[in-house]
């Protein structure tokens, strides 16, 4: 068992490595959003450091530590390429499945940035210089000034930020100078007054550095719906009428020894048809030109397979014109059964069962299921001792067949990707 999950685990990560290469291939940007995609329609999630990201990851992937330890083990061919995307463009956009990838992902260390370096030089006649720098929320302010020539009495610094004093100093120490530090609370200005109010030079080193606010990780799932025509085969059933037997009889009479009263016939079905269930008809023949039938709807223009559908649905009818065959004995049988039917009666059980609108002279025949190869026969004597019967007998086979019918169809299919910016 642990053998088999063993195997599972190392045939995911195969398929994970090899879906990634053929990503790369075929030329699927990190850097670009599929398109047609309305990214106002999925949520934007924001994670203020990685740790956080990682538990997200781990529960949009449903992941546990001992699967985390195998794909971790991985990630050093393939990572290093989004990782550099990701911090020189400050998005990537990578199909979902990769986002394992980021459980170990670390945003970069903001750098120092030097705003200025500079000597100042404040002469008692010009009292006052003004220096001012832009800052960004979260950006780390750093100022410092070493007086190189002067005492410092009479000197002042003073820090504004967007014109709130947040610090003043009035005596500046030569050896010690001036450092100060602050944390930006919001986009702003910060600005850097020097003046000089006593009667000597006042000259000095000025050094203003920012350090930017580590930036965010913001993540948005991606949804692209792909719509290709593709042919489909699809399998089809259409119930077909063969009319098995259409025969005209005449049965004697049973003090004729030379003539039969009897008349049989054995029908044979192959395996290749799903038989439903046959009809039959049995009329006199001087009738024949003169048979009548009622119906409220036609399926059908034959008025028996008409008969035989309505009865298989059990939807609407069609009545057949009845005769009086009373001297007549008539049987059915099958596969299963040896004189099923005898005269308008089931006279066994079986994988059968008779229209409700049947009679003597006409019924239908349900099958529950059809055995193949399968056989029925009928059979009809005269039991009258004095006169013929001249009979027309017409037997009908509904079965099913099945055809492939070959379409094309609209498919859709959706990708999942994720965009990722540093923000």
């Amino acid at each position: 068992m642990i053998i088999s999950h063993q195997i599972s685990l190392w045939l995911l990560i195969g398929f994970c490595l090899f879906s990634f290469c053929l990503w790369a291939q075929e030329d699927k940007g990190a850097n670009r959003i599929p398109e047609n995609v309305d990214l106002s329609q999925s949520d934007v999630k924001v994670f203020d450091n990685e740790s956080d990201f990682a538990y997200f990851i781990a529960d949009q992937l449903d992941l546990n530590s001992k699967v985390l330890a195998q794909f971790l083990q991985f990630q050093d061919h393939f990572k290093d390429s989004i990782f550099e995307s990701l911090s020189q463009n400050k998005q990537v956009v990578i199909p979902r499945k990769f986002l394992y990838y980021f459980l170990e992902y670390n945003i970069p260390a903001p750098e120092s940035q030097q705003r200025m370096s500079k000597r100042i030089d404040v002469l008692p006649k010009d009292k006052v210089e003004n220096l001012s720098f832009d800052l960004k929320k979260g950006d780390h302010f750093f100022l410092e000034f070493l007086l190189t020539k002067g005492k410092g009495l009479g000197a002042q610094v003073e820090v504004l930020f967007n014109e709130v004093r947040i610090r003043q100093s009035i005596t500046l120490n030569k050896k010690e100078g001036f450092t100060f530090d602050f944390l930006a609370s919001e986009d702003g200005k910060v600005e850097v007054i020097l003046r000089n109010f006593g009667f000597f030079r006042m000259e000095g080193d000025l050094e203003a550095h920012v350090i930017g606010a580590k930036e965010k990780i913001s993540f948005q799932q991606i949804k692209k719906t792909i719509t290709s025509s593709q042919e489909q085969a699809r399998t089809i059933q259409d119930t077909l009428f063969k009319t098995v037997l259409d025969e005209e009889l005449v049965l004697s009479h049973r003090k004729n020894i030379k003539e039969s009263n009897t008349f049989q016939k054995l029908l044979e079905f192959d395996e290749e048809q799903k038989i439903l269930g046959f009809a039959f008809y049995l009329y006199p023949l001087e009738e024949k030109e003169n048979l009548t039938f009622h119906r409220q709807v036609t399926y059908r223009e034959d008025p028996l397979e008409d008969f035989a559908i309505k009865e298989l649905k059990k939807q609407s009818f069609t009545y057949l014109q009845e005769f009086d065959f009373s001297d007549l004995d008539l049987f059915f049988s099958d596969s299963y059964s040896q004189n099923f039917w005898h005269n308008s009666r089931l006279t066994k059980e079986g994988p059968r069962t008779i229209g409700l609108n049947s009679k003597k002279n006409y019924s239908f025949f349900r099958l529950q299921e059809a055995r193949t190869p399968y056989f029925l026969e009928f059979k009809a004597s005269n039991r009258s001792m004095l006169y013929n019967q001249s009979l027309g007998v017409k037997i009908v086979l509904l079965h099913v067949k099945e055809f492939i019918v070959v379409e094309e169809v609209v498919v859709e299919e959706s990708e999942e990707y994720v965009l990722i910016n540093l923000i």
